[in-house]
């Protein structure tokens, strides 16, 4: 049996899968098996599948019906072999060293590694087996706790993706991906990390996200979108029913920042906003002037008009001139 499930969906990457699976098997520790859940995609990437398992018996593949994202990773979550498994979506590459730095993060309780990302434009290749010029350290090791807090405060090293972490299968005790909704990972995250006993982040940029401009998270602003707030409010319930009052209210803080973000992006884009996150647009101004970074503040302005991103630049800038405020 492998030590580690590495577990990639596959659908419509034709063009990317070959050099996202190349990164996989490239890894310097060797004892994996790479599960490629062909999702009923309609182009050549079952046959590349196919071809990749016939030269290298740590490949499987498994042929579905399509049941989008969450369904292809739950797929990959029960027929995993290993003790430990990873998520890698087919257009993105990771390091050589991917899974030998997350297991090497391991402490004696730690049952998800964590590593950090860096995004690169479609056509520039990142280089998958440079060398890590820097020390690689383990930051931080937390309690589920206290990473849940910090993870829904935004913190750096804590990011809310299923992907660039090894989770110890055991721990995660059946849970799996919400199917038919986006911003799955803010349902599978979360509870990943409310049932671990420890969890470590180390400062390696191992996992690279290639940034393609048809990548379903970077088309325009549509009300499918609120599957996001869905997921929280569906984690805000689950940390209610257990009694966790402090990451409720982190929870709800976030909730906040994102009904008041999602407000402009859908004004701007025209969308109707489901009834149980309507506010109106000054007040999610007010809210997001005093709770965002002036970069995330003017981008959400300029969903309204450009000029409105312009004047605040200005604003702020006499406000520091004058009372020393940044």
């Amino acid at each position: 049996m492998p030590t580690i499930s590495v577990i990639v969906p596959v659908y419509r990457v034709e063009e990317y899968l070959p050099e996202c699976v190349d990164s996989i098997l490239a890894q310097t520790y060797r004892d994996f098996e790479l599960i490629l859940v062909d999702d009923g995609s309609p182009d050549n990437c079952g046959a590349i599948c196919d071809a990749y398992a016939a030269k290298d018996s740590r490949i499987r593949v498994i042929h579905q019906e399509n049941q989008g994202l969450s369904g292809a990773r739950n797929t990959g979550i029960d027929a995993a072999a290993g003790e430990y498994i990873t998520f890698v979506d087919s257009d993105d590459l990771v390091h050589e060293k991917y899974l030998e730095i997350l297991l090497a993060t391991r402490k004696d309780d730690t049952d998800i590694t964590i590593c950090q990302l860096e995004e690169f434009l479609d056509a520039a290749s990142p280089g998958t087996t440079r060398p890590l010029d820097y020390d690689i350290q383990i930051t931080t090791c937390y309690k589920p706790k206290s990473a849940l807090i910090k993870l829904y405060e935004g913190r750096a090293d804590l990011p809310i993706n299923a992907w660039g972490k090894l989770y110890r299968k055991e721990m995660l005790n059946g849970l799996k991906f919400p199917v038919g909704k986006l911003h799955e990972d803010q349902f599978f995250v979360p509870r990943a990390f409310y049932l671990a006993g420890s969890i470590a982040s180390c400062n390696a940029k191992l996992y690279f996200y290639r940034t393609r401009r048809e990548s379903i998270m970077r088309t325009a602003f549509t009300a499918k979108r609120y599957d996001d707030l869905w997921a929280i409010d569906s984690c805000i319930a689950f940390f209610r029913e257990k009694g966790e009052t402090e990451i409720v209210e982190a929870a709800l803080k976030r909730r906040q920042r994102l009904i008041c973000t999602y407000a402009l992006y859908a004004h701007g884009a025209g969308v109707e906003v489901p009834e149980q996150y309507k506010i109106g647009l000054l007040q999610a101004l007010h809210y997001l002037r005093r709770n965002a970074s002036a970069d995330k503040y003017q981008y959400c302005l300029a969903q309204i008009h450009p000029k409105l991103a312009v004047l605040d630049a200005y604003i702020r800038k006499l406000e520091s001139i004058l009372w020393g405020k940044t």
